[in-house]
Formats: C-alpha cells, sequence, structure tokens
C-alpha cells in the first residue's frame, strides 16, 4: 500500500527501484518482492533505460491503477473534509 501510494503521488515521472525504496524508507529486498506483481500486472510499465539504471513510470491506463487513483482522492478530500470540520470546531 505504501509502494502504491508513493507511486501515485508521483504518477508521470519516471523512477528507478532504488528511487521508490530510498522515498517509501523499504529495503530493496523487500521492495523486489512486489515489483514483480506490479511489473506482470502492468501497474508499472519499464519506460526506458539509461546506463544500468532502469526506469518505470506508474501505468495509468491500468484498471487497478486508475481505482487506486481515484480511492486516493477520494480519501484526500475525506481528510480535508474532516479537517475543516476541526478548524470550524476550533473557531
Amino acid at each position: 500500500m505504501l509502494v502504491f501510494q508513493y507511486l501515485v503521488k508521483i504518477r508521470g515521472l519516471d523512477f528507478t527501484i532504488s528511487d521508490v525504496a530510498r522515498n517509501t524508507k523499504m529495503t530493496r529486498v523487500t521492495l523486489y518482492k512486489i515489483w514483480k506483481d506490479f511489473l506482470d500486472n502492468e501497474i508499472i510499465i519499464k519506460t526506458r533505460e539509461i546506463g544500468v539504471a532502469k526506469l518505470y513510470r506508474l501505468n495509468e491506463e491500468n484498471e487497478v491503477t486508475k481505482a487506486f487513483v481515484n480511492l486516493y482522492k477520494k480519501l484526500l478530500i475525506k481528510i480535508i473534509e474532516n479537517k475543516e470540520k476541526e478548524m470550524e470546531v476550533l473557531a
């Protein structure tokens, strides 16, 4: 879930597996355990190689990805609404 959340935040940008590991504070070993599933299910797609670095991107055409992005947006809206209500109570 943490990886998916991070990928949604940076959607549209290319990234390496090292980028994801560093920014989610996961070990590369742990990340490699799910990486193949993400590739096999076309949640992420390989975009290019620069030297030995392989770059990937979130596949925004994938139905699972679309559903997760929509859920993420709805959750953010709900969080904002709750914060607004808290601020109204404090005011």
